[in-house]
């Protein structure tokens, strides 16, 4: 069975020798993604959504932004899907391939999304990702190693002050081990030695062990 690659509002940063490449007997869909070439792309490949390498898959390439180009960014095959040129008419689809439905905004607005809201945000980001979040922004790197200093691209993690110390604390009590304390199950009407209780569905139509999670982080 043919492979179906739905890839949208996403943003790519600082990618070195390509941004993205294959896609042999696939059919893929490349939807309102933003580009942004930084310290560590090559001037040969900064304007480059996709590089397909034959002509054995499909591409639906639209609505995508790459910055710095405004010609790419009106019409995508016009210089950023690259490789043999002689190629495009086979492996271009001028429909989205499709998937299951999924609400999908411009590019501009998925960058400001993303970098408002991408990743593990609650209660706040930790100290590496605002620094990636801030290097895009700003378009410059503090850090990097074989690719050179200041590219943004690092060998290891200990180039960048190694892994944030992670600080624990006493685990409350959960007797059935099914992720929710017992005092929060009691508060809740539930039992404690009863680790399927977290799959009832709550009147906000979320699981009980959602709910729960839900409610460790204030929004």
């Amino acid at each position: 069975e043919t492979e179906i690659v739905d890839f949208r509002n996403n943003v790519i940063f600082n990618w070195g020798f390509n941004s993205s490449y294959g896609g042999e007997m696939g059919q893929q869909n490349m939807v309102n993604n933003y580009y942004k070439p930084g310290p560590a792309t090559k001037r040969d490949v900064i304007c480059r959504i996709v590089e397909p390498w034959d002509t054995l898959g499909r591409w639906h390439i639209s609505g995508n932004r790459v910055e710095g180009s405004r010609k790419i960014s009106r019409d995508n095959w016009q210089g950023g899907v690259q490789g043999d040129y002689a190629w495009h008419q086979a492996i271009r689809a001028e429909e989205p391939f499709p998937v299951a439905p999924v609400r999908t905004t411009t590019a501009r607005k998925a960058y400001r999304h993303v970098l408002r809201d991408a990743g593990a945000t609650l209660p706040h980001r930790d100290g590496h990702d605002s620094r990636i979040i801030s290097e895009t922004r700003s378009g410059q790197c503090a850090y990097g190693d074989s690719y050179g200093a200041g590219t943004g691209i690092i060998d290891s993690q200990n180039s960048v002050g190694a892994w944030p110390l992670l600080l624990t604390y006493n685990v409350p009590a959960d007797s059935d081990g099914d992720g929710m304390t017992d005092t929060w199950e009691i508060k809740k009407g539930l039992d404690p030695a009863d680790p399927g209780d977290r799959n009832i569905i709550a009147p906000s139509g979320y699981t009980m062990l959602e709910e729960y999670i839900n409610g460790l982080c204030k929004l």
